[in-house]
C-alpha cells in the first residue's frame, strides 16, 4: 500500500466536500456529518501544509533533526523502526507563512480558517463539542469558505495538486459505509426478534 501526502490531501479534501454536501441538507445524522466534514477537512489541511513543508525543505516537516535523521536512516520502516515525529498542523502553517515566496504564502484570512476548523477538531476529537443553531450557522459558513478557498489554494502552491483530486474515487469502503451497515444490520437484527 503507498498512501503518499499528496494522495491522503486530496482523499481527504474530496471526503470533505462530499459529506459537506450531505451536511448541507440538514439530514437526521447532524452531528455524524458535522463530525466528519470538521475531521476530514482539517486532515486535507494539516497535510495539504506539510506537504507544502515537505516541498520548501523537507527536514523541516519533522519535530526535530534527530527525527529527521532517523527517518533518513529508517526510510518508510515503520514497523519496525524507531518512532519519527512530524510537525503539527501550526508549526506547518508558520513555516509556509514564513518561508515560502510572497505569491505562496496564506493569506492571513486563509490561516485563521484553518486554525478555526481545527481548534473545532479538537473539541470533537479530544473533549466535547457543544453549539448552539446560531453558532452552528457562522461554522457551516466557514466550512464552505474553507473548502473553496483552501482547494484554491492547493491547486496555486501544490504541483499536480488539481489532477489527482479530478482522478480521486471514493469509491471504496468508507467508515460512513460501516455506520450505515450497522445501523442496517441492527434494524435487521431487532426486526428478527
Amino acid at each position: 500500500m503507498r498512501l503518499d501526502l499528496l494522495k491522503s490531501c486530496c482523499d481527504s479534501l474530496a471526503k470533505a466536500k462530499e459529506v459537506n454536501e450531505i451536511l448541507q441538507s440538514r439530514s437526521e445524522e447532524e452531528e455524524t456529518y458535522f463530525k466528519d466534514v470538521v475531521i476530514f477537512l482539517t486532515n486535507a489541511i494539516e497535510v495539504g501544509f506539510k506537504l507544502i513543508v515537505r516541498n520548501f525543505d523537507e527536514k523541516l516537516v519533522f519535530k526535530s533533526v534527530e527525527f529527521y535523521k532517523t527517518f533518513q536512516e529508517q526510510g518508510f520502516d515503520y514497523v519496525n523502526g524507531r518512532k519519527v515525529e512530524t510537525i503539527n498542523i501550526h508549526k506547518a502553517l508558520k513555516i509556509a507563512k514564513n518561508n515560502l515566496e510572497a505569491n505562496q504564502r496564506p493569506s492571513d484570512e486563509l490561516v485563521e480558517l484553518c486554525k478555526y476548523i481545527y481548534n473545532i477538531r479538537n473539541y470533537i476529537t479530544h473533549f466535547q463539542f457543544i453549539a448552539k443553531n446560531d453558532d452552528l450557522d457562522v461554522i457551516y459558513e466557514k466550512i464552505d469558505e474553507l473548502l473553496k478557498s483552501i482547494k484554491e489554494y492547493f491547486i496555486k502552491v501544490i504541483p499536480e495538486f488539481d489532477t489527482t483530486l479530478d482522478t480521486t474515487n471514493l469509491a471504496p469502503y468508507s467508515g460512513m459505509d460501516y455506520l450505515n451497515d450497522m445501523g442496517q444490520y441492527a434494524a435487521e437484527s431487532s426486526l428478527e426478534r
